[in-house]
């Protein structure tokens, strides 16, 4: 597998998680919520890698409750991945945010990122995901020499933030 096409598969992992941003659409009024869990999956996808997977245990905001994610990841990187992600949560009230941004994860699997919100619900506003990313031990298959075509990560925590 090359280098480039496991930072797309680690970076694409780390949900929620965006690219170059585009001119936000503002939401009137700021939205504040919390998610406190969920599970990101990746699978590649011939150098782009495809994401999916729920948020769970939100709370702050109206009836919403959780989220699927659904979008696209490419990047690269050695240890540290750097990805540019274009991703939605469609949120279980039926809105939906659209989340474009650059997006980091190294060996380690642990993430923290804040990725903008373009369009839809919190337009305007941030999204900060922390995930820890399950790619087993880096030191038994070499990080930057090939990796995992597909996984998991585990959502720690998703904000809504200014």
């Amino acid at each position: 597998m090359s280098p480039t096409r496991l930072y797309s598969i680690t970076a694409g992992a780390a949900l929620a998680a965006g690219l170059l941003v585009t001119a936000p659409h503002a939401s009137a009024d700021p939205i504040v919520g919390r998610c406190s869990g969920g599970t990101i999956s990746w699978n590649g996808n011939g150098g782009t890698v495809d994401l999916g997977g729920d948020i769970t245990g939100c709370a702050g905001h109206g009836s919403i409750n959780s989220a699927r994610l659904r979008g696209v990841s490419n990047g690269q990187g050695c240890n540290t991945m750097t990805a540019q992600n274009d991703m939605y949560l469609d949120w279980s009230d039926g809105q939906t945010s659209h989340l474009v941004g650059s997006y980091m994860t190294p060996a380690n699997g642990y993430s923290d990122n804040t990725i903008p919100v373009v369009d839809g619900l919190g337009a305007g506003q941030k999204v900060r995901v922390v995930a820890q990313y399950n790619f087993g031990d880096p030191g038994t298959w070499g990080f930057c020499m090939g990796g995992p075509n597909s996984g998991t990560a585990q959502v720690l925590s998703a904000e809504f933030l200014p």
